[in-house]
């Protein structure tokens, strides 16, 4: 008699009135409604039921409800939905961590990615540095063995294939090995060291070139392990630096050799050098000289007529010889006289002063003087005596002076009257003269002797005094004095003695041989002669006529003969100049050039020969044309093309490797314009260029052009132009191009990929079609696919259109893809020719498609097969190396989207074995839970027992799948650590079997344990843990009435335990992964046995934290055997 109203629960009234104004609405229909009823003891239950209206049916007349109790299931359900949102919050939570995590790999990804072309570039930059690079750069080991030689080696004759692998020592000339092999001595001891050496190096051909070595000890650096060197050829370098220091010592040793004064001036007249000569000539060390003013040395008198003459030189054109005679002061006061040709050299940047040869002819000038002297003596002679006679009184004074000293002296004879006669004799002579005075004066016969006199000007005569006693009444009151003037004489006799000795002294310093032959016989040879022929002087006068030609070579004695019996005979038509061949004394073979003329000797023609070795020059020109023909042979031989053009861009020369590179011959192309061959687009960079180079000598460019070659077709090519224009060699602009065609087509490549990389994004399927698209179109193919296998489905996605694009089939095998797959290849399939195998005629694709040719790169993921990215071509071709690395990056790339594929649908089936194995064991305890509750008065004892061990094991299973998570998510941030001690291991293997029993499980455990298992260093808790992980697996798939064994025995030092079961195994397949986390050998619809897949993975983790393996061994007669080891 009660309201229904009353029963209902507050919140629930209004839901109630509504529902029956909806009752009474509709008559007869059955509605559905569930609300909230207080019990008798004041609880609300949960009612589910329906109503109907029955009003108007006479027999009821009321509302039928017919409803039942449902709040248990509610209470459950609301559980259930609050460890639902838990779980989803969960699994939000971790599905947010792999998506960072997934975030972070695709940039170390793309870092990688870009690692690898940076280091790619680096590495193509510095290896076509180290190949174009004309020095040879290599690595040796440690022992001298070449490591790597760059190509450059082939300018010795070697190519780097020969080398690899070989001592380079053995190449170094045997005279230069101990110092090569000191300074690698003293290098390998301390890394990093550099030294420097030059040495002879063996040629492929066998000869010997001077190579400039730089070695690096870098055996310490990981990249490179080895004696980096650098090596240069220096022969000609070597060579010109020699013939410098001879040509330079020749010259030297001809100044310093010059009795001639030559002097360097700066342009204001400052003495910048002079040559040691001075000190003869002059009485001065160049030194004292050097740095002085030229007009400190030049008499008053001549300084005017030296300025003007420097004026006039200044307006002539460089290098006229200017002629004057000047006077020079001595050290000693005398005056020298000089023949002077000087020469302007202002503009000349080797020397920038004026070159002057200043030859003395001071003896030549007095030789003049004496000579018109005499004539005048002689002339007067007739009228009156030559000779100066004078008187003196006992003092020395003169009393009186014949007329003649205006003829042999500045003096005038009224000048000397009253004056010492020592006054003009010269300070050397002046004792002398005292001495032999004093003789006279005391009463000594006197003899004729020569002194130096001073003449008024300054000057020094050489004179012939001899003097008489004047006596009066026999007293002496003077003495007569007769003077000649013998300043001629001595003049004359000293230059005919200073000439034999200039020509000795020239002779014997000369580089020259010098040979004077009268009727065959050598009667002079000077030293240099002596050297060449390698005779002494005395030898060769001992040879009979014409001996002297039994040196000559046999091949050229006929000629020689025949021009010196020719000059001999005074015949005209005789060469004077001419090269010959000797072999000297020693053996040596020898080439000579020879002048000859003819000249007077001891009053009869002799034959002056001068004969110079010119071996060095004759064996340079041969080296020198050797080294024209390997050059030449290295350009046209040269991958590279090299050509010249002139100022204007017209081909001059092309080397034979353009028909290689453009397919034109040589002569097709010379003296046609480079620029016709350039493509449109690049013509006018080109002309710009090419204008820029010929305006800017000795300039270099670079540039990448495009050039047409005689199919029509326009290939990239890499040119490099110098300006040689102003080199009269060559006279033209020398342009080296190479083809770098493929290396464009590379680079084209890499940044299509590049940009695939860029585009891809979160859709896995839509990476996976970009990657074969991009596949299709980098290698230029007619078609790409990804083929892969998948719980036994063989699936191609491909670059067809439509639903083509994609072929699902359970018929696999006939696929070429499909073959790569199974056989879980690991390197490239490649097929040039398709229909050379059966694949012709099997392969649905290939059939269809009449593809030729193909390569297919197999797809990893954790190292086994698991996809083929496959190109097919519609012609037959071989692959390159860069093309097959190309698609083995693309195919790298369709890993990592595996990868990422695996990582989501782990996350999934995670989620749904998670929420199995947590909702269980919930609704199991909550079931018996409420039945203890609503019935628990009402039950026996041990039903009761029943239920609530039934609970607690249901408490025990979630304890121990919180626990894995818990463990799962400590390994992973890497706070998993062991708390180790030393403890014996018998006590735990109980305790772990201990716990099983404790769980209920009612399997039978034999344990087998030696007597004397040694104690370890364990976490004792951990190590349990992994015992009770490998009992509970063991014992959920063993099946009934049998046993689960556990063992430990020695193998070595390690103690090894096992966990044996009678189950069914795991799949071989499965054997490797059930290690892994999550990883389940059911899948996650068809899960039947506990837990989440986290048991084996925790219990790895715990065996290799104390250094051990774990590991899975089929059991013989069936089961598993899980063993793990602990050091």
């Amino acid at each position: 008699g009660k309201s229904v109203l009353e029963f209902v629960h507050p919140d629930d009234v209004e839901k109630v009135r509504k529902s029956n104004e909806k009752v009474l609405q509709l008559p007869g229909v059955p509605l559905r409604f569930d609300f909230r009823y207080r019990h008798k003891d004041g609880s609300y239950h949960y009612h589910e039921g329906f109503v109907t209206n029955l009003l108007h049916d006479p027999d009821i007349q009321g509302i039928i409800t017919n409803s039942r109790d449902i709040t248990e299931r509610v209470m459950m359900e609301e559980n259930l939905r609050e460890h639902r949102e838990r779980l989803a919050e969960l699994v939000g939570e971790r599905t947010r961590e792999l998506q960072l995590a997934n975030e972070e790999l695709r940039l170390e990804v793309e870092a990688h990615r870009r690692l690898e072309e940076l280091l790619q570039k680096r590495e193509e930059y510095f290896r076509s540095l180290i190949e174009n690079s004309y020095d040879v750069i290599g690595v040796l080991e440690r022992d001298g063995s070449i490591k790597y030689i760059s190509p450059s080696v082939g300018t010795f004759g070697y190519e780097p294939k020969e080398l690899e692998g070989k001592n380079a020592y053995s190449y170094v000339h045997p005279d230069d090995l101990p110092v090569v092999l000191e300074i690698i001595d003293r290098g390998v001891k301390i890394p990093g060291y550099t030294d420097f050496a030059e040495f002879r190096l063996r040629q492929g051909d066998g000869s010997w070139r001077w190579v400039e070595v730089t070695g690096c000890n870098m055996l310490d650096n990981p990249a490179i392990e080895g004696i980096v060197i650098h090596l240069r050829d220096v022969t000609e370098r070597r060579q010109v630096s020699l013939e410098l220091k001879r040509s330079e010592e020749y010259f030297h040793t001809l100044i310093d050799s010059s009795t001639d004064l030559i002097i360097v001036v700066n342009e204001d007249m400052t003495l910048r050098f002079v040559s040691p000569s001075v000190e003869e000539l002059l009485g001065y060390r160049p030194e004292e000289v050097v740095g002085h003013s030229s007009w400190d040395f030049l008499f008053p008198e001549d300084v005017a007529t030296v300025a003007h003459y420097q004026k006039e030189g200044m307006q002539q054109p460089p290098g006229l010889p200017v002629f004057l005679e000047v006077r020079a002061r001595h050290k000693d006061g005398s005056m020298r006289i000089f023949e002077v040709v000087g020469r302007n050299l202002l503009d000349n940047p080797a020397v920038n002063g004026y070159v002057v040869n200043a030859h003395d002819v001071t003896e030549r000038r007095l030789m003049e003087e004496f000579l018109r002297e005499s004539e005048e003596k002689y002339r007067s002679l007739v009228e009156d005596m030559n000779d100066v006679v004078l008187t003196l009184d006992n003092d020395g004074l003169i009393t009186y002076v014949s007329p003649a000293i205006e003829r042999n002296s500045s003096y005038r004879a009224e000048e000397l009257i009253g004056r010492s006669f020592a006054e003009f004799i010269h300070p050397d002579d002046l004792p002398t003269m005292l001495e032999r005075r004093n003789r006279l004066l005391a009463g000594e016969e006197d003899s004729p002797h020569e002194y130096h006199m001073v003449d008024k000007d300054g000057s020094l005569r050489y004179v012939r005094v001899s003097g008489r006693l004047i006596t009066r009444e026999g007293r002496v009151v003077g003495y007569s004095v007769v003077i000649s003037d013998v300043t001629k004489r001595r003049l004359a006799e000293d230059a005919l003695r200073e000439s034999e000795e200039k020509f000795r002294l020239i002779s014997e310093q000369s580089l020259m041989g010098i040979l004077i032959i009268q009727d065959g016989v050598i009667k002079y040879a000077n030293r240099a002669a002596s050297e060449i022929y390698g005779y002494t002087p005395e030898e060769t006068r001992k040879w009979a006529p014409m001996e002297f030609l039994n040196s000559v070579h046999p091949e050229d004695r006929e000629f020689v003969r025949e021009q010196v019996k020719k000059k001999q005979r005074g015949e005209g038509g005789g060469v004077l100049h001419y090269s010959y061949r000797i072999i000297a004394k020693n053996g040596e073979l020898k080439w000579l050039e020879t002048y000859a003329n003819t000249v007077p000797y001891r009053g009869r023609n002799a034959d002056l020969v001068t004969v110079v070795d010119i071996t060095k020059r004759k064996r340079m020109e041969e080296e020198l044309r050797e080294s024209e023909e390997r050059f030449r042979t290295l350009i046209e031989k040269s991958s590279d093309a090299v050509n010249i053009l002139d100022g204007q861009g017209i081909i001059t020369y092309m080397s034979p490797s353009v028909e290689n590179i453009l397919g034109y011959r040589p002569e097709e192309l010379v003296g046609k314009s480079i620029v016709t061959f350039v493509h449109p687009f690049d013509a006018q960079e080109a002309k710009e260029k090419l204008r820029a180079l010929t305006e800017n000598p000795h300039g270099v460019v670079s540039l990448t052009t495009r050039a047409r070659n005689k199919q029509g077709e326009f290939r990239h090519l890499q040119v490099t132009a110098r300006n040689f224009l102003d080199d009269p060699v060559v006279n033209g602009l020398v342009v080296n191009f190479r083809d770098i065609s493929e290396e464009k087509t590379v680079k084209d490549r890499l940044e299509m990929i590049n940009h695939l990389f860029l585009s891809m994004g979160v859709d896995l399927i839509a990476n996976m079609e970009k990657v074969i698209e991009a596949c299709r179109s980098v290698m230029g193919a007619s078609f790409a696919a990804y083929s892969r296998m998948e719980k036994g489905k063989f699936s191609i996605l491909s670059t067809a259109t439509g639903e083509d694009s994609l072929i699902i089939t359970e018929q696999a095998e006939p696929f070429l893809s499909y073959e790569v797959i199974s056989a879980g290849e690991k390197e490239p399939r490649i097929i040039g020719n398709l229909a050379a195998t059966p694949y012709a005629a099997r392969d649905p694709l290939i059939v269809g498609q009449g593809f030729k040719s193909f390569l297919g790169y197999p797809v990893l993921v954790k190292e086994v097969t698991i996809g083929c990215l496959g190109v097919y071509l519609a012609e037959e071709r071989n692959f390159t190396q860069e093309e097959i690395e190309t698609v083995g990056m693309l195919a790298r790339a369709l890993s990592v989207e595996e990868e990422r594929l695996a990582r989501e649908q782990g996350l999934k089936d995670f989620i749904d074995v998670a929420s199995h194995e947590l909702r269980h064991p919930i609704t199991l305890m909550k079931g018996y839970a409420l039945t203890l509750r609503d019935y628990g008065e009402r039950l026996p004892e041990d039903a009761k027992r029943d239920y609530l061990t039934i609970i607690g094991q249901g408490a025990d299973r979630l304890d121990m799948l919180i626990k894995e998570l818990l463990d799962v998510s400590r390994i992973e941030r890497g706070r998993f650590s062991l708390t180790r001690r030393e403890v014996r291991l018998e006590p735990l293997i109980e305790r772990a079997v201990g716990e099983m029993r404790g769980k209920g499980i009612s399997d039978r455990f034999i344990i087998s344990i030696p007597d004397e298992l040694p104690s370890r260093s364990v976490d004792p808790e951990k190590l349990v843990r992994t015992l009770v992980i490998l009992l509970d697996n063991a014992a959920v798939h063993n099946p009934e009435n049998t046993e689960v064994e556990l063992a430990a025995e020695m193998q070595g030092s390690m103690v090894v335990i096992s966990v044996m079961d009678r189950g069914v195994g795991v799949p071989e397949k499965d054997r490797e992964r059930i290690f892994e986390r999550f990883y389940q050998v059911e899948d996650a619809l068809h899960h039947s046995a506990p837990g989440m897949g986290l048991g084996l993975y925790i219990a790895r983790e715990i065996v290799e934290a104390h250094g051990g393996k774990i590991w899975y061994e089929p059991r013989e007669g069936g089961g598993s055997i899980f063993r793990f080891t602990l050091p």
